[in-house]
């Protein structure tokens, strides 16, 4: 991936392998988008600063659409607004339209600060500006 290596935890049970989420204290099927998923975590926190404490991760998301989603990443103030949001695609999927509609649609209802779409080697990042338009970015901003 195109983020900063860490040490993962990982268990084998029954042949399946698990890795350890330090935000939702438990271990997790590890599949291609969870090492995303925790790779974009341990970055988030590690790297840019971001609060641990106000993550929350794979949490549900009524969209307009009326279906509910889960969201991967969202970085939440004490005060309730929604400042990062990051949807997880596997390493193995190339990124495309249909993935940054999924993310702008889960926004609708959080109207995050910022945006984030990643494979883990590709990264799409977006800004919500002064006039609540949002710009594409070359990088995340670290947490200040």
């Amino acid at each position: 991936l195109s983020l900063p290596s860490f040490e993962a935890k990982t268990l084998t049970l029954n042949n399946q392998v698990f890795i350890w989420d330090n935000i939702r204290k438990k271990n997790i099927v590890l599949t291609p988008e969870e090492w995303v998923r925790q790779n974009w975590i341990n970055y988030l926190i590690n790297y840019l600063n971001y609060p641990k404490s106000w993550f929350s991760i794979e949490t549900s998301v009524k969209t307009f659409i009326q279906k509910k989603n889960r969201t991967d990443i969202k970085i939440i103030r004490p005060t309730g607004n929604c400042i990062v949001l990051v949807e997880c695609k596997s390493m193995k999927e190339k990124l495309n339209s249909l993935h940054a509609k999924q993310l702008f649609n889960y926004n609708q209802k959080l109207i995050s600060d910022l945006l984030v779409l990643s494979n883990g080697i590709e990264h799409h990042f977006w800004k919500k500006n002064g006039n609540s338009i949002y710009e594409k970015m070359d990088e995340l901003e670290a947490f200040s």
